[in-house]
């Protein structure tokens, strides 16, 4: 093959080096198209972190904003335990609590569950498990409020979403749906039906 190209006519050897040409030149600018291709697609999704980091650092701060407004109660008298003459009065407590909670701060409570989990040494963990929504502040204010309760409540689990999307430019304040569980130790109590493991 090498030898008839090298007998071959000045035009024929002149149409395959202009051939190899085009294909070579066609391999770099694949491989050229390719990497700028990766790097664009990398580009936004440097992009879309920094969009991302910037609303962490907006609840952050909204946080911090909120922690320094809203007193902590005197730690005068605190209750440990959550009392009721049994479980579903104590879950039936919780979630008048929760409601209250809720209202006030402008947040919509879409579903609740009750929770119960064995501790140590006799100690049951009453709680509920929440879906809420509501705006960042309304989400903050529950949080803030269920931590600062008595009886002391914990939230165990906390799952966040949120629908933010950056419309034609403007940024719309995001609503949040948060998905809670809270506990509170109670001592020896009946047990009552309507709890879950």
């Amino acid at each position: 093959m090498m030898l008839k190209l090298v007998n071959a006519q000045p035009r024929v050897q002149r149409a395959v080096a202009l051939s190899l040409l085009v294909v070579c030149a066609a391999i770099v600018l694949c491989t050229i198209g390719a990497g700028l291709s990766s790097l664009g697609q990398s580009f936004s999704e440097i992009e879309e972190k920094r969009r991302l980091l910037g609303r962490l650092e907006a609840i952050k701060s909204a946080a911090a904003v909120f922690l320094k407004a809203t007193p902590m109660p005197a730690s005068d008298g605190n209750q440990l335990f959550l009392h009721g003459e049994n479980e579903a009065v104590i879950s039936a407590g919780l979630q008048g609590q929760l409601q209250e909670q809720a209202a006030s701060a402008g947040a919509q409570i879409n579903s609740v569950s009750n929770v119960r989990k064995d501790g140590e040494n006799g100690v049951a963990l009453l709680g509920l498990r929440a879906n809420l929504s509501g705006s960042l502040e309304a989400v903050h204010a529950v949080v803030a409020a269920i931590e600062a309760s008595q009886p002391r409540l914990f939230i165990k689990e906390m799952d966040l979403q949120s629908n933010y999307q950056e419309a034609y430019g403007l940024d719309t304040p995001p609503e949040l749906s948060a998905t809670i569980l809270m506990l509170g130790a109670t001592e020896s109590i009946e047990r009552a039906g309507g709890a879950t493991q």
